[in-house]
């Protein structure tokens, strides 16, 4: 049987994964996205409009890193 690391909090769980993460957030009128990319120096992207952070969302997505809406509600 296979033991599922068990994880007590949202970093430890993003920095697990295999490709990297990114974290949306709120700054100022518009939005910041940190990219964490395995084995690269951390990127920040400030994005001015939702439809600008919606499509560098989507191309992060695509590369395989997992997403984290920081403040988002479940």
């Amino acid at each position: 049987m296979t033991v599922r690391p068990r994880f007590d909090n949202v970093g430890d769980w993003l920095a697990a994964k295999p490709q990297g993460h990114f974290v949306v957030e709120r700054w100022g009128r518009g939005t910041a996205i940190t990219i964490h990319r395995v084995g690269c120096a951390v990127e920040t992207i400030l994005c001015e409009s939702p439809g600008e952070a919606n499509r560098i969302r989507q191309s992060l997505s695509d590369e395989g890193l997992c997403g984290y809406v920081a403040g988002g509600v479940a």
